[in-house]
């Protein structure tokens, strides 16, 4: 009877020790690795919203949280609620993961592309680092606007040069240009009337902030028939007393089919195409791609097959209406030596060797070659017995566009 006792309190023992080595298994101890949490709440699916909320919830007393998340565009920002008051959440690109943080300048941490190939550190802050180790028109991730573009920004180069591009552009088109004082555009428009309704052009000229300085129609030829008649017609807009600077110029194609082609005359000689070109004749461009330029080239007629010059190397057509890719760095020349070509993937592109401009001494970019960011420190909620908080995402301006969301919190 005694023997039988002892084996029960011995297996009381045992069933004890292993109850406690549980526990301390399923709390992780100060400093380890975040754990991934739970949620209610958007997971995979894509976003569509200028704010949106996730519901968190843990088991457990939570003492920091930071979101991974793979989204569009930047001044992306997520607030949630200590018990105190509203508080910034880290929020932090799965495609940063591949970067390696170098420095820390106060609340700056610069991190940088596994492409480069040599960092040097022993400097005292951020705009001796970047002086010391990017070089001009090197791409910059700067999602948080940490660096103070202005001290950056190139000096003003425009001259009242005209800058004439007949090149028959088809469908929409985005420029950067320098110009101040007196400015003149002139577009000659080529109505083809391939396809049934009205061929009209906007042509809007604003800030780089977003100020429209001007914002004009070119009307359609009356036309709106299938007849196949060309017809052609120029129209010039002018814009007085511009402030020195840059601007942005959209040629935009509400037609049916892109159903005209397009030439651009502009009284500046600082002129550079924005990442995409559609042209029916042959046409050069200069691009400087830092770190890399994923190129795209594509035509719709056999005619148009042909082999595109990128530097020293080759981007070769081979069958219509199926993309031929290329990826390229450096500063080069594109020629598409028989036009009829959607060229894209460049970032930048400037029609002459002495047109090309970047307003800053770095592009921004959000797949830059150097990322600027917050450090990742978790931020102190408020204890408990468990955590249920609402993070709340917002974008400034246009829709917010993210997936792939992930959660993961530092415990107590």
């Amino acid at each position: 009877m005694k023997a039988h006792k002892y084996t029960w309190w011995v297996v009381g023992v045992v069933l004890l020790l292993l109850f406690v080595l549980l526990l301390i298994q399923q709390r992780p101890a100060r400093g380890e690795p975040p754990q991934k949490m739970v949620w209610s709440g958007v997971v995979n699916d894509t976003v569509n919203a200028s704010s949106f909320s996730l519901t968190v919830t843990s088991p457990r007393r939570v003492s920091g949280i930071v979101l991974n998340a793979t989204w569009e565009g930047a001044d992306v920002s997520a607030k949630s609620w200590n018990g105190t008051k509203l508080v910034d959440v880290p929020i932090h690109r799965k495609a940063w993961e591949e970067y390696r943080t170098v420095a820390i300048f106060g609340n700056v941490s610069v991190a940088v592309h596994p492409a480069r190939d040599r960092v040097v550190v022993d400097t005292a802050n951020l705009a001796d680092w970047l002086d010391s180790n990017v070089p001009a028109d090197s791409s910059i991730a700067d999602p948080y606007s940490l660096l103070e573009w202005e001290s950056v920004r190139t000096p003003f180069m425009a001259t009242n040069a005209s800058t004439t591009l007949n090149y028959s552009f088809r469908g929409s088109h985005e420029f950067l240009l320098q110009a101040a004082g007196d400015f003149e555009a002139t577009i000659v428009k080529t109505d083809m009337n391939w396809y049934p309704g009205p061929d009209n052009l906007s042509v809007l000229l604003s800030t780089v902030s977003g100020a429209i300085v001007l914002n004009e129609t070119v009307p359609d030829d009356g036309l709106t028939q299938v007849t196949r008649a060309t017809y052609a017609a120029g129209y010039t807009f002018r814009v007085s007393n511009l402030t020195e600077g840059t601007y942005r110029l959209r040629v935009i194609d509400a037609s049916n089919g892109s159903d005209s082609s397009w030439d651009l005359s502009l009284n500046t000689d600082k002129v550079v195409v924005l990442n995409k070109v559609f042209a029916l004749k042959p046409f050069s461009l200069n691009v400087r791609c830092a770190p890399q330029c994923a190129l795209a080239a594509i035509t719709y007629h056999a005619e148009s097959v042909q082999n595109i010059r990128v530097g020293d190397e080759k981007l070769q057509l081979r069958e219509r209406a199926n993309a031929s890719r290329l990826n390229v760095s450096g500063t080069l020349g594109i020629y598409v030596p028989k036009g009829d070509v959607t060229l894209s993937g460049f970032g930048r592109g400037a029609f002459t060797p002495d047109g090309y401009f970047s307003e800053f001494e770095y592009v921004r970019n959000d797949g830059g070659d150097i990322l600027l960011r917050v450090p990742a420190v978790p931020i102190t909620f408020e204890p408990g017995k468990g955590f249920t908080n609402k993070v709340t995402f917002t974008k400034r301006g246009d829709l917010l566009y993210m997936q792939d969301t992930e959660v993961l919190l530092w415990y107590e």
